[in-house]
C-alpha cells in the first residue's frame, strides 16, 4: 500500500511541474496555453491568452491610383510584425475580393472588412498630399492613424501622427514611434 501512495504521489508532482510545458492541438496558431497546478487538490488549471490580432487596411489616400503614395500599409505592417505580442494578419486580398476597403478611415465601413476576416484590432491610415511635385520622394504628406477594436466596437486617433513629411519620413516616423503604436494597440483592448 505504501508503495502505491510513493507511485501516486510521484504521479501527481511531476504532472504539476511538467505543467507549463502543456500544448494542445486544438489551439491555433494565436493562442497559447498557460497552466498552473493548483497544489491543494493536484488539478491542473488551464486557461487560454489569445494574442490581439491586428490588420492594416490600404491608405485612404485620394490620389491612389497615380502610383506616387507612400507604401504606408507596407511600413506599418513590417513595424507590426516585429513585435510578438500581436498577430499581424497580412492583408487577405483575395478573402476580400468584391468588399470595399479602399479609402477607409473609419469604423461605420468597416462591417463589410470584419464580416469576411476575424480581427481584433484594425488600423486605418489617412494620406493627404501637402506638396506636389510629381516625384514621390520629393512629394511632402500628412498622415493620421486610426485604430478601431472591433470587439470593443470603439475607435481611438492615434498619437502618432506627421504633417509635411516625406516618404522616407513617414517611414522614419513609423519606425521611431513603433513601442507607442503598440501601446496603444495594447491599450485599446
Amino acid at each position: 500500500m505504501e508503495r502505491f501512495v510513493y507511485i501516486l504521489l510521484v504521479l501527481w508532482l511531476t504532472s504539476c511541474h511538467n505543467s507549463s510545458n502543456v500544448t494542445a492541438d486544438n489551439v491555433s496558431t494565436t493562442d497559447s496555453i498557460q497552466a498552473t497546478c493548483d497544489t491543494t487538490t493536484g488539478t491542473l488549471i488551464q486557461s487560454q491568452l489569445r494574442k490581439l490580432s491586428v490588420i492594416v487596411l490600404p491608405p485612404f489616400d485620394e490620389i491612389a491610383n497615380a502610383g506616387i503614395s507612400p507604401s504606408v500599409q507596407k511600413y506599418l505592417e513590417t513595424e507590426i510584425s516585429k513585435d510578438t505580442s500581436l498577430t499581424l494578419i497580412k492583408f487577405p486580398y483575395k478573402d476580400l475580393m468584391n468588399v470595399p476597403y479602399h479609402n477607409v478611415f473609419d469604423r461605420k465601413y468597416c462591417k463589410p472588412i470584419t464580416d469576411k476576416v476575424d480581427v481584433d484590432i484594425i488600423i486605418m491610415t489617412k494620406l493627404e498630399q501637402r506638396e506636389r511635385t510629381g516625384q514621390m520622394t520629393a512629394d511632402k504628406w500628412s498622415l493620421s492613424i486610426r485604430l478601431y477594436n472591433v470587439k470593443k466596437d470603439n475607435q481611438v486617433n492615434s498619437r502618432i501622427a506627421g504633417d509635411n513629411l516625406s516618404d522616407v519620413e513617414i517611414n522614419k516616423l513609423l519606425e521611431l514611434r513603433r513601442q507607442d503604436l503598440i501601446a496603444e494597440i495594447k491599450n485599446n483592448r
